[in-house]
Formats: C-alpha cells, structure tokens, sequence
C-alpha cells in the first residue's frame, strides 16, 4: 500500500497472503457510502424541465431530479446494507479476524497504517523492499541481492590490486541490513567497474601501465613511461553466485583502456580501447 489505499483499496487487498503498508498510508475504511446528488433546485433557476419515458417502478430511482420515494429509500439501504455485511465479511475471513472484532473496527473509519497493523489489517510496515522481500520468502526465492563493487588496493604507488567482490545484501526485516561478503573475483591488474549482462557478471583488466614511481627517477608519470609499458585489455566473465571465472578474452584484444567503461546492449557487452576499436561480446546461447 502506498499513500493511500481505503475503501475499495483496502477491498482489492484483503485477500492477499500478506499485505504490507506505510506507517503513514491512510486505509482500512471500512464501509459502503452512497446516495445521488438532487439537482432540480439547479435546473428550475436555469429555466430548464425535463420528462422521461420509462418502464418498471425503480427505473427512475437514481435521478437527480427527484428524491428517493420511501420504497426506494428502503430499497437502496438494504442494498448498502447488503454491501457492507459482505464487505465485512470478507475481511473477517481474509484477515482472519472474529466477526465481531472486524465490526468493531469497521464502520467506515480510516486508521493509518501503524494502527491497521495493531489491529491486525496488515501484516508489515514497510514499503517496496519489505513486501518484494514477502514475496521472494513466500515464493521460496532466495532473498538475497548481490551488490559488486570494484576494490583497489594500494599496495605502494607502483602495485595496486583490483577486483571484483560481492556481497550479500542481507534484510533482516525491521529495517535492519547487514552486508555479508560472498565472493571476490582473481586479480583484474587495473581493473575497472563491472557490469551485469544475461545474469553475468563482467569486468576487464585494462592493460594500463599506471606506475607513477621508478626506481631511477622516483615520483614521475609521464606518458613517454606509460604508453610503451601498457599491453592489452583482458575482459572476464564470472559467476555471479560464486564468483569463478567463466571466461577471458585472452589476447583477443589488442591494445588497452585508460578509465574506459563496459557497455551492454541487447545481451551483449561492448569495450572501447585506446587505439579506437570497438570490441563486442555476446554469450552463445
């Protein structure tokens, strides 16, 4: 449920196995309203009559240009009447609460979320990520996301470890989110970020030579050093459950990427290098 979600809202949800709500959502609303609005006083200003051709004795019953006749007055309250014992009914059997509770709590009154859940209308507080995480246990999915990061870590200004590490974004429910580590990929020797195409995770090795320190003229980066240093890109695949390594481009490709990005498009991973070629990988199926 979102902000709100009374009434006919809270009648399309009462049937769900779960029904998850905003503290703040207005809901519940219990009850059957309705009536006709008279216009006749409107239309006698304007100078305007009408007349109607009909058949049958309540075929004029929800005009507006007539009150309800006691006959039909005691038609349609027996009808909402008719209405409201289902309504509550149903609310009874969906949220498995006695009768007489849901006619205690009923009688057309909106209660916020926090208070429909102390009454036993919902079930949890929460908002998109509470309830897909109902539907992922009740459908005996694993609830669990994997977040990739990309880690560097220095180790002098001349080595620098790369790779790809996931995590298990564990919900504990009641807002409470921990990060379980899951797996961490082989080296990538400058690596750079990864991305996700048909359920595999991709990241490269850029082949840069990004040392900024020699031994024979300390502290220095220059491209003259660099660019003859640098080899070839390598693209990976890896598992995304386990983080093994499904694939290598190996030499395939031929020169190398200074802080370039992967692409995805249509299942298929794309790679820009430094001499201006466009590399595409796709997964045979």
């Amino acid at each position: 449920m979102g902000n709100l979600a009374g009434s006919g809202g809270y009648f399309v949800a009462m049937a769900a196995d779960k029904i998850v709500a905003e503290p703040g959502t207005i809901t519940a609303s219990i009850g059957v309203l309705g009536g006709k609005m008279l216009t006749s006083g409107l239309w006698d200003k304007v100078g305007l009559s009408w007349d109607e051709v009909h058949q049958g004795e309540n075929a004029t019953m929800f005009t507006g240009t007539h009150d309800y006749t006691p006959a039909e007055w005691s038609r349609f309250q027996a009808w909402l009447d008719r209405v409201y014992v289902d309504f509550t009914s149903k609310v009874a059997d969906g949220r498995k609460l006695p009768k007489e509770k849901v006619l205690e709590i009923a009688k057309g009154r909106i209660w916020s979320g926090q208070d429909a859940k102390n009454l036993g209308l919902v079930d949890e507080l929460g908002g998109y990520q509470t309830a897909l995480r109902l539907a992922k246990k009740a459908a005996g999915v694993n609830p669990f996301y994997v977040l990739l990061v990309l880690i560097g870590i220095a180790f002098t200004v001349t080595a620098c470890a790369y790779g790809v590490m996931a995590f298990k974004v564990v919900d504990h429910g009641n807002g409470k989110i921990t990060l379980d580590p899951a797996w961490m990929s082989r080296d990538l020797d400058q690596g750079e970020p990864p991305i996700i195409a048909n359920g595999v995770v991709f990241s490269y090795a850029s082949g840069e030579a990004t040392a900024q320190a020699y031994p024979d003229v300390g502290l220095q980066d220059t491209s003259q050093r660099r660019i003859p240093a640098s080899t070839h890109a390598t693209l990976y695949a890896f598992d995304a459950e386990t983080g093994k390594t499904l694939w290598s481009s190996g030499d395939d490709i031929k020169s190398w990427l200074h802080f370039g990005e992967l692409s995805e498009a249509n299942g298929r991973v794309y790679i820009g290098t430094w001499d201006g070629i466009l590399y595409c990988y796709g997964i045979k199926k």
